[in-house]
Order: structure tokens, then sequence, then C-alpha cells
């Protein structure tokens, strides 16, 4: 169940990168049952435009007799918009591994997007179909570009979400947990 409890940390005046590509960053907000308040740190680096959640407990698990869970974790950016350019998401990343009994699945999805607009989604499926699996993943999505209108303001968001099953139900175990998931936001010029 998706949860509406957030944490916000407030983040001043944060510049992203050189000053012609600064990004005014207001505020920086996680929520979701796998980043409940409490759990998620959070990291901003201003010279370079990276932002970072970190949860503790973002992971959908599996014990033997279940067949279903699943869990998700949004961000939010509210930004100011810089006249004469145009904000940008880039490189949006996600990290994590997954370990499962043979006959269970896990799936992983990520994108990220500016509200009121959307972005390409990144999928990775994981199955033991050949017997048990331990993966860990580190997947960044280098051609994935998100453009906001020019001089505007508004807000960048990310969505994450895990689920693992099992087929037959309730025969198997997994588990998949994501560490980290981040996004990179700066400006470029108006076309």
């Amino acid at each position: 169940m998706f949860s509406t409890l957030f944490t916000t940390l407030m983040l001043g005046s944060l510049s992203a990168h050189a000053s012609h590509r600064t990004v005014k960053v207001d505020s920086f907000s996680v929520a979701g049952s796998g980043c409940q308040p409490g759990t998620v740190s959070t990291a901003a680096d201003a010279a370079t435009g990276n932002y970072t959640v970190v949860p503790e407990n973002f992971a959908a698990a599996l014990t033997k007799g279940g067949s279903l869970d699943r869990k998700s974790c949004t961000f939010a950016l509210a930004f100011q918009g810089t006249p004469h350019r145009a904000v940008r998401l880039t490189f949006p990343r996600i990290q994590g591994d997954v370990s499962l009994d043979e006959n269970a699945a896990a799936e992983i999805n990520y994108e990220v997007f500016f509200a009121g607009q959307s972005g390409d989604k990144g999928t990775l499926s994981f199955n033991g179909t050949q017997g048990i699996l331990e993966q860990s993943f580190d997947e960044i999505n280098t051609e994935q570009e998100v453009i906001f209108a020019c001089g505007q303001s508004g807000i960048a968001r990310g969505n994450a979400s895990i689920l693992v099953n099992s087929n037959p139900a309730g025969s198997q175990v997994a588990v998949a947990h994501v560490e980290e998931i981040g996004v990179k936001i700066d400006s470029i010029p108006c076309l």
C-alpha cells in the first residue's frame, strides 16, 4: 500500500553544476511504502547536480506461503526556472540486489519525469528459471533525457517500484532490494 507520508529535506538554494547551468532546488521529498519517514537518507551534490535517495528498507520479499509483494518509492524535487534555460533530467540510476529461489521472479521499474509529463520507464527483470539466482544490479540509463519548459518552475519526479512473485504460489522465497535511486538535474539553453 502506498504511503502518503512525506519526509522533506529543505535544501534552500542549491545550485547544480556551473553557474550557467544553475537549477535552484527548493525542496527534495520522498514517499512510498519502501521509503517510510525515518528510513530514508537523501544526498544532494550542488556541484554536479546529482540527487540521491538511499532507503534503508526498500525491499519486497516473499517467504514460503506468499505469492506476491510490492513496494514503491517516489521522490520530488521542487525547482525554480531560470530565464532562457530549460531544466533537464538525465542519467536516472537504480542500484540493489535480488535473491530468488527457482520459479520466483522480481521486476524493478524506475522512471524520472516532470509533473504533468511522462518519461521513459526502465525495467529490470530477474527470474529463477534455472535455479537459485543471486544478483546485484547498478543500472544507469545514459540515453534518457527529459526536458522541462523553458524558464518555468516545476517539480521533477522519480518513481521506483519492486515486485516479487512466485509460481506456483507459496513455494518459493524471493527478495529484491533497492539500495539507491538517483538522477542528475541541470539546465540547458532553450531551443
